[in-house]
């Protein structure tokens, strides 16, 4: 690794951290980790040309996957990852050294809220909204009316059945985050931009709470498919939801 070149910045690490296999970051360039004494950077040589053709969706899309596939192998090895945004790069080596010293503190901060746990997340599909059998309440009584007024009835009742079911999802998925929240130590909020989506967060769970919050994750599953909702569980992942600007400034190329 040259001592002048530009370095892609993977994510920090404790300094007691060891690679526990050679890894390959961007453009099969050698993953290391520079420290300096309390923490350590996980860094390739970035190629010259590498964040021009980043422009290319393809390309991106390769540094994206290979950017968390060696965030990701880390969370066997290390006992807290804290995993920088896509495209973090810092000058050189002296700029790694300058990052970790001056942000010693904040780093430290960070690692111990990430020790010993991980990300998961919890989704809700509404694909297949609506409760399994038959609607809740009767249609109204409309013998004697016109057509014109039966119409208007039968709407009505429609109108009244979905405001209804749409109420008792509310609480039902409101009640499903207060369950899950009781069995992890933060949560952030998901932004999904699709209408399928009901519901969306991210959980930081202690490993050693991982079986409760499972047993708690199958309950609300079969809660929610009851009323025609399914919910699906990722992860582990790294803790990307909760590497926060506020907690830690990000390098700068």
């Amino acid at each position: 690794m040259s001592a002048g070149g530009a370095l892609w910045a993977y994510a920090v690490v404790p300094e007691r951290t060891r690679l526990a296999e050679p890894l390959r970051g961007l453009a099969d360039a050698p993953v290391q980790l520079l420290g300096d004494g309390s923490h350590a950077l996980l860094v390739s040589v970035l190629a010259s040309d590498a964040m021009a053709s980043a422009e290319d969706p393809q390309v991106l899309a390769a540094h994206a996957e290979r950017h968390h596939e060696v965030v990701r192998s880390m969370l066997d090895s290390a006992p807290a990852v804290l995993p920088f945004r896509l495209g973090t790069v810092l000058r050189d080596r002296a700029a790694v050294r300058a990052y970790l010293e001056g942000r010693r503190e904040s780093l430290q901060r960070a690692l111990r809220h990430l020790e010993d746990r991980r990300e998961w997340s919890v989704l809700v599909d509404a694909s297949g909204d609506g409760p399994r059998g038959e609607t809740s309440g009767s249609p109204p009584p409309c013998e004697g009316l016109g057509a014109g007024a039966a119409y208007l009835a039968q709407r009505r009742h429609q109108l009244t059945t979905a405001e209804m079911q749409r109420r008792e999802r509310a609480a039902l998925l409101h009640d499903v985050g207060l369950a899950l929240r009781e069995r992890v130590v933060d949560v952030a909020v998901g932004h999904e931009r699709d209408d399928a989506v009901a519901f969306a967060e991210h959980y930081l769970v202690e490993r050693a709470r991982e079986p409760e919050f499972f047993e708690t994750v199958d309950a609300c599953g079969d809660a929610l498919l009851e009323r025609g909702l399914t919910l699906r569980l990722t992860g582990p992942w790294p803790a990307y939801s909760f590497a926060r600007i506020s907690m830690v400034e990000q390098a700068h190329d």
